[in-house]
C-alpha cells in the first residue's frame, strides 16, 4: 500500500462516526496501521540485574579506600564511581566480572562518596546505595576483619546439617555482632561472640547448593560480609526405598514398599557397622549347614517402579569362610540390573569382587558393567553405590565403594523394566525349597534406592554420615 493511500485511509478510519449504541470511537492511528498490515507483539526486554549486594568501605589507609561486594552471577563487568563535595560521581574504574573487592587511591585527603554498578548479557544493573568514607584528617576507623569460617557439613546421621565455626576482629575495638545468613530464606541467625569467636549450625530442609554470608558489623554502621558456598545433602531427599534392615524388611523411606523376607531360618539380626545389636540382617550364615543346602535366605522388596535416572546404596560385610564365592547382592528379577560378587547368571566378574551390571547396555546390546578392582575382606563392612543417568542416547553407569568413584562407564539403551521387583541376597528373594540361586552368605545394613542420580558429594556423604538411629 502506498502512503498517499495508507494516508486517506488513516484519515477516514479516525473520522469515522461511533457505532449506534457506543462510545466515541478511538481509533489510533497506529492501531489502524496494525489492523492493516499485522503487528507482532513485542520481544520481551530481559530482566535486568539487580544492584551487587553488600557494596561497603573495607578499609582507609592515609591514601585510599578499599570497598568490597557480593559476586553477581553472569558479571561481565562492574563500574566504580566517586565523588567529593558536590560534584558530580566520575569513574574511576571499570573491574572484570570476576572481582569482589578493589582499592581507590584518592587525589587529595577528604570525604568521598562511592556507588557502583554491575553489567551483564541481559544489562547494566542500578547503583549501588552510595557508602562514604574519609581519607586523611583524622584516622578513621576501619570496618570488622572476618576469617574465612571452617565448615563442617554433616554430621553423622544429619547430613543436612552445616556447622561454621570463625573469628572476627575490630580494628577499634566497637564490635557489635556477627549474622549468618543460610541461603534458603530462613532467618538470620546471630550466633554469640565469645573473645571474637563464634559458631552457628543449621539444618537444611533439603539439599542443594548455597550461598552462606557471614556478616560482622560494628557499632559504628560499618560491616564486611564475607561469602561462601557450601553443597549439603539430605538422604531423605527423592528416596524411593531404604530398607535400614534391623532384622526386618521395614521401608522408612514412608512409600510403603517394605521388604518380604523368605528363607526361615537362614536370615537373623546382626550388629550393624556401628555394633548396634540387631541394626543389621545377615543371611545364609555360614555357621548353619542348612543355610545354602536345603534353605536360602532373601529379601523381595515391594514394587520401586524405577526408571532412570536412579541410584542404589548399601553395605555388606561377608562371611570370610564364603567371601569368594559367586553370590547375588541386590538386583531386578530378570537381570536388568544387579549387583554380585564374581559371577551371575552368565555375567562375567572376578572372584570374590563386587560388580554392577546392566543388561543389554553396552555396545551391540552386550552388558554395561564395572567391577571393584579391590577384593572383598571377610567380616569387614564395605560400602557400594551405583549411580545410573541417562547419557545422549544412551546410559551412564558410575559405581562407587566406600565413597569413592571406580569409574563411569556409557553404553547403549538400558533395557529396564519398571515393574520387576528387586531381591536381596539371593536371586530369587529367599526360599525354603533348595540350594537357592546364588546365596550371599554374610550381612546386609541400610540398603537405599533413590529415584534421581545422586552427586558424588551425597555418596561420599552417605559412606561417611549415614546412621540409623541417629546418635
Amino acid at each position: 500500500m502506498n502512503r498517499r493511500l495508507l494516508s486517506r485511509v488513516l484519515s477516514s478510519s479516525l473520522r469515522r462516526s461511533p457505532l449506534p449504541g457506543s462510545g466515541p470511537l478511538r481509533l489510533t492511528a497506529g492501531l489502524s496501521v496494525c489492523l492493516l498490515i499485522g503487528c507482532s507483539a513485542p520481544t520481551p526486554a530481559p530482566t535486568l540485574p539487580a544492584a551487587p549486594a553488600d557494596f561497603n568501605v573495607v578499609s582507609i589507609s592515609a591514601t585510599g579506600v578499599t570497598l568490597s561486594w557480593s559476586p553477581v552471577g553472569g558479571a561481565l563487568s562492574y563500574v566504580l564511581e566517586r565523588k567529593s563535595g558536590s560534584a558530580a560521581f566520575s569513574l574511576v574504574r571499570t573491574l572484570d566480572g570476576s572481582a569482589t573487592t578493589t582499592t581507590d587511591t584518592v587525589p587529595n585527603p577528604g570525604a568521598y562518596v562511592y556507588r557502583l554498578k554491575v553489567s551483564t548479557a541481559a544489562g547494566e544493573s542500578p547503583y549501588t546505595l552510595e557508602v562514604q568514607a574519609t581519607v586523611g584528617g583524622a584516622p578513621q576507623p576501619g570496618a570488622p576483619v572476618l576469617t574465612t569460617p571452617t565448615p563442617t557439613v554433616g554430621v553423622s546421621g544429619t547430613p543436612e546439617r552445616l556447622i561454621l565455626t570463625g573469628s572476627v576482629s575490630d580494628p577499634d575495638g566497637d564490635l557489635k555482632g556477627v549474622s549468618v545468613d543460610w541461603g534458603d530464606g530462613t532467618p538470620s541467625a546471630a550466633p554469640a561472640l565469645t573473645s571474637g569467636s563464634y559458631a552457628a549450625s543449621h539444618d537444611y530442609a533439603a539439599g542443594g547448593t548455597f550461598t552462606v554470608k557471614v556478616t560482622a558489623t560494628d557499632a559504628g554502621g560499618r560491616s564486611t560480609t564475607l561469602p561462601q558456598t557450601y553443597a549439603v545433602t539430605r538422604f531423605q531427599d527423592g528416596s524411593r526405598a531404604h530398607f535400614v534392615l534391623d532384622n526386618s524388611g521395614a521401608d522408612l523411606s514412608g512409600n510403603k514398599l517394605s521388604g518380604t523376607f523368605a528363607g526361615s531360618g537362614c536370615t537373623a539380626g546382626a550388629p550393624d557397622r556401628y555394633s548396634l545389636a540387631n541394626r543389621a540382617t545377615v543371611f545364609n550364615s555360614s555357621g548353619s549347614a542348612a543355610c545354602g543346602a536345603q534353605v536360602a535366605g532373601g529379601m523381595t522388596t515391594g514394587n520401586l517402579a524405577l526408571r532412570v535416572p536412579f541410584s542404589l546404596n548399601f553395605w555388606i560385610r561377608p562371611d570370610a569362610a564364603k567371601v569368594g564365592q559367586n553370590a547375588w547382592l541386590v538386583g531386578q528379577k530378570g537381570d536388568a540390573a544387579l549387583a554380585y560378587v564374581g559371577s551371575a547368571h552368565g555375567r562375567s566378574g572376578a572372584a570374590g569382587k563386587v560388580s554392577f551390571a546392566l543388561a543389554g547396555a553396552g555396545t551391540g546390546g552386550g552388558d554395561l558393567k564395572i567391577t571393584d578392582p579391590q577384593a572383598l575382606a571377610g567380616g569387614q563392612w564395605t560400602h557400594y553405590a551405583a549411580v545410573v543417568t541417562a547419557s545422549g542416547s544412551g546410559t551412564a553407569l558410575t559405581f562407587y565403594r566406600n565413597g569413592q568413584r571406580l569409574g563411569t562407564v556409557n553404553g547403549g539403551t538400558f533395557n529396564f523394566s519398571t515393574d520387576n521387583l528387586w531381591t536381596v541376597a539371593e536371586a530369587g528373594g529367599g526360599t525354603t525349597s533348595g540350594a537357592g540361586d546364588l546365596p550371599f552368605s554374610g550381612a546386609f545394613d541400610d540398603i537405599r534406592f533413590y529415584g534421581r542420580a545422586l552427586a558424588p558429594y551425597e555418596v561420599d556423604a552417605l559412606f561417611r554420615l549415614d546412621r540409623f538411629p541417629k546418635p
